[in-house]
């Protein structure tokens, strides 16, 4: 799967540290993570926008990366997503 973003087409497949996927995500778990990684200053509302889901299904997927270790917030609003892998 993939989407556009800053007009330029982001492949979905993120790896993991020995080449192999990632695979106790889901697949929109991996999009969010891939977008973070491209962005980190990236908002829910812009997730919301780029993957067609609503507020609440951006933030469950946001609350899982976090609770699996994957991300962490650095700083307030106005702060950054932190890739943990």
């Amino acid at each position: 799967m993939s989407f556009p973003i800053n007009s330029k087409v982001i492949k979905v497949g993120v790896m993991s540290e020995i080449g192999g996927p990632i695979s106790n995500l889901s697949l929109r778990q991996n999009e969010i993570l891939l977008l973070f990684k491209d962005n980190n200053k990236i908002t829910k509302r812009d997730l919301v926008k780029l993957l067609g889901i609503n507020i609440s299904a951006a933030q469950m997927h946001i609350d899982r990366l976090k609770e699996k270790g994957y991300i962490t917030h650095i700083g307030g609003t106005r702060g950054h997503w932190q890739v943990l892998m």
